[in-house]
């Protein structure tokens, strides 16, 4: 049982759940769609995140640059196609520099901390930071999307988001005051807290399946482009 719960164990399985779910939006997205329209924001961010988490579990056996800077970039972009796909279901049209400020930074911040071990820590705190800006833009994205008639999908998201949230916080202040420098050794509260933020984020996901359903989408949403 233990195997099962190591860090690497936990991004392979975030992995394969972040494509099920990703089909399982596109399925659902293209009987919306009339005309052929792109697919869906979130299912290309879910696409990505799953790569991420790929690359992420192989660390040590690929290049840094694969296993630490692309892998953070997609995971961040995946927050972004999450603000962009919860503004179009409630009819509004995402501010993309907004969308790309996220992973913007990551690229930017992660090349000069360095991939190496050593700065584990540095990295974590940037993550941990980008990510919470993105959770809480999606949060007040979804805010926004409260309708009497739509409630369910909005109030999952932001009840799971807050939870990653505070899980993310206490994550890297976890290990910025342990100073811990490896991924994947045996520490408890870390994968306890990377459980929760990828439990929430796949149950944040299931809400934005939920804005989905015909009940759940604003009826301008309807014709806006995914």
């Amino acid at each position: 049982m233990a195997a099962l719960l190591t860090p690497r164990a936990i991004f392979v399985a975030a992995m394969l759940l972040s494509w099920i779910l990703d089909r399982s939006i596109e399925s659902r997205a293209t009987r919306l769609r009339r005309g052929g329209r792109l697919p869906d924001a979130v299912t290309l961010g879910l696409l990505g995140q799953g790569l991420g988490f790929g690359l992420l579990s192989q660390r040590d056996a690929i290049g840094d640059w694969l296993s630490v800077y692309v892998a953070n970039l997609l995971l961040v972009a995946a927050i972004s196609s999450l603000y962009l796909g919860v503004e179009n279901r409630r009819g509004a049209e995402g501010n993309l520099a907004v969308a790309l400020l996220l992973p913007g930074i990551i690229a930017l911040l992660y090349p000069l901390i360095g991939f190496t071990g050593k700065t584990l820590v540095e990295r974590v705190a940037v993550h941990a930071i980008v990510a919470c800006t993105g959770y809480v833009i999606v949060i007040l994205s979804a805010i926004s999307a409260f309708e009497p008639r739509r409630r369910l999908g909005p109030l999952v998201i932001v009840t799971a988001l807050l939870a990653v949230t505070v899980a993310q916080v206490e994550r890297a202040a976890t290990m910025i005051d342990q100073r811990r420098g490896d991924l994947f050794a045996p520490q408890p509260p870390q994968t306890l807290f990377a459980m929760i933020i990828l439990v929430g984020f796949f149950v944040t996901v299931v809400g934005y399946i939920l804005m989905l359903s015909p009940r759940g989408r604003s009826p301008a949403a309807v014709e806006a482009p995914a």
